[in-house]
């Protein structure tokens, strides 16, 4: 074998090489990415569940607690006895909302609770008049507390798409 070619064959041989090795990097390269796409969406997806499932327990514990409110309401003109209840289920809601709301809404939840009690408690006309003032100021915020959180949990799901 000559020198030249065995210089050609050596050459060759290395540009092979460092073909495949170019090739092999290449496809690592491409590898790592769609894997870093891959775990990136697959964490966004995850955010966005979490979220999800937060919303809809919220709404679920928001839901009964507005409905006890209506019933609270409509037991207003059936008398005493059903107004306790009614009462009674209103606190009870709104402690569970506690569970699963942000603080403000919690607070909200809480302050209703609290004003409905005091309507329960109030001896005399004027403490109930009092009471009745200050449920319908707070279960006018809570609404719109509650909506304002509803609109967090989009901004929530879009930061977790940007992630």
């Amino acid at each position: 074998m000559s020198i030249k070619t065995w210089r050609w064959t050596l050459n060759s041989t290395v540009v092979s090489a460092l073909i495949g090795a170019a090739t092999a990097l290449g496809v690592q390269l491409v590898s790592v990415n769609a894997t870093n796409l891959s775990t990136r969406q697959l964490a966004a997806q995850s955010c966005i569940q979490r979220i999800d499932t937060q919303e809809a327990k919220l709404r679920e514990v928001m839901e009964r607690l507005f409905g006890s409110l209506g019933a609270l309401i409509g037991e207003s003109i059936s008398g005493q006895k059903a107004m306790e209840a009614a009462s009674k289920e209103v606190i009870k809601q709104a402690f569970e909302v506690n569970a699963y709301a942000p603080p403000e809404l919690a607070l909200g939840a809480l302050t209703v609770a609290m004003v409905v009690h005091q309507g329960m408690t109030a001896t005399s006309g004027a403490e109930q008049e009092a009471a009745i003032s200050s449920a319908l100021n707070y279960t006018k915020l809570l609404p719109q507390t509650y909506r304002q959180q509803l609109g967090e949990f989009d901004t929530l799901r879009e930061a977790c798409r940007n992630h």
